[in-house]
Formats: structure tokens, C-alpha cells, sequence
């Protein structure tokens, strides 16, 4: 699976401010530490901060921390968050065509949308 790099950046934001959660990170810290634009990394922090991943401080003196403890942050949650829940392979697609055959169809969640619910 590829990323985008929205979601590279913001699983980048949550290491970065993950080891450094003694204090606040700035925005211009993590732009220079990791060479992303300042304008790209406004829109990651302002989103993990809607979902309530980071805790942000406007102003002089400001910056952003976790607002949670890294344990508790399923990295895989924040992937789906980012790149949505859409499946990672066309299950619909494919299994028009080889419903009949497929061996697991049975367990298959995509299985029972496209044919039990109709």
C-alpha cells in the first residue's frame, strides 16, 4: 500500500512530537527537520488536531504536543482517518466475476454486501 503524502506527514508529525513530548514542537521546527513546506504541514496539524491527535498553542510561545499518550495512538486508525476507508483492493470488482469460485467468499464481508444485502 502507498501513502499519500498527506498521511506520511501527519504519521511524521506524531513520531516527531511523540519523542520530543517534554515540550511544545513548532511548526517551523518540523518543516525544517523533516523539509516539508510550512503551508502543507498547517493543513496535517490542523486536521490531527480536529481529531483530536494534537493539542495545539497559538502565538509566541506556541506550538503543538500530543494530546494523548503515543501508546494509545493506533497508527493504523490514523491511516484510515487520512487516506479514508476504502478498501485496498476493488473487492465489488472483482468479485462479480469470481464469486462462484472463490473459496473464502463465504467470510468475505464484500461478499455478503454485494449478495445477501440485495
Amino acid at each position: 500500500m502507498r501513502l499519500s503524502r498527506f498521511t506520511d506527514y501527519a504519521v511524521r508529525v506524531l513520531m516527531y512530537s511523540a519523542m520530543h513530548s517534554e515540550r511544545l514542537v513548532t511548526l517551523h521546527e518540523l518543516s525544517s527537520f523533516y523539509d516539508i513546506s510550512l503551508a502543507h504541514l498547517r493543513k496535517v496539524v490542523h486536521k490531527l488536531g480536529k481529531l483530536g491527535y494534537l493539542k495545539t498553542a497559538r502565538g509566541k510561545g506556541g506550538g503543538l504536543r500530543l494530546q494523548q499518550t503515543a501508546e494509545s495512538i493506533n497508527i493504523g486508525v490514523v491511516v484510515a482517518e487520512f487516506e479514508g476507508r476504502a478498501p485496498l483492493v476493488d473487492c465489488l470488482t472483482i468479485l462479480r466475476h469470481i464469486a462462484r469460485v472463490c473459496f473464502a467468499s463465504v467470510r468475505c464481508v464484500a461478499h455478503r454486501q454485494l449478495f445477501i444485502k440485495n
